[in-house]
């Protein structure tokens, strides 16, 4: 069964539909704004969001032809979530000490953080696990 991220990036992390994964790091430095974006999917149309001090600057939504970055809050756990984020700095964006292993960089081992983000659509959607 197709999931929401089925062809969102192609092998080798690359970029499928969206943008390449193993940028996530360069993108997303502070792991806790990586865990809101899985929970909570892109920000409207044309707002900017990632790391504007990274080469290029920060991204803007919507600016591939991809399309959106659907929400996960509502369909994964916490913990799938952190796995998620793990998986895509680590294995796929190459960082080698995981500020999300031993509780660093902000966010506490085993806890998402909470906060609001605004979809796609314009929907505000809370942190912690129930975006949408």
């Amino acid at each position: 069964m197709p999931t929401p991220a089925a062809g969102l990036s192609s092998d080798g992390a690359g970029g499928g539909t969206g943008r390449p994964l193993n940028e996530v790091v360069t993108v997303f430095p502070d792991p806790a704004e990586h865990i809101a974006w899985v929970q909570n999917g892109s920000p409207a149309a044309g707002t900017p969001y990632g790391n504007p001090d990274r080469p290029g600057g920060a991204h803007i939504s919507s600016e591939t032809s991809g399309g959106p970055m659907p929400a996960f809050g509502d369909l994964l756990t916490e913990e799938e979530i952190l796995a998620v984020v793990r998986y895509e700095r680590e294995i796929l964006g190459g960082e080698s000490e995981s500020a999300l292993a031993g509780g660093e960089g902000g966010v506490p081992a085993g806890e998402v953080p909470t906060g609001e983000a605004q979809s796609e659509g314009g929907e505000t959607s809370a942190g912690g696990g129930s975006g949408g």
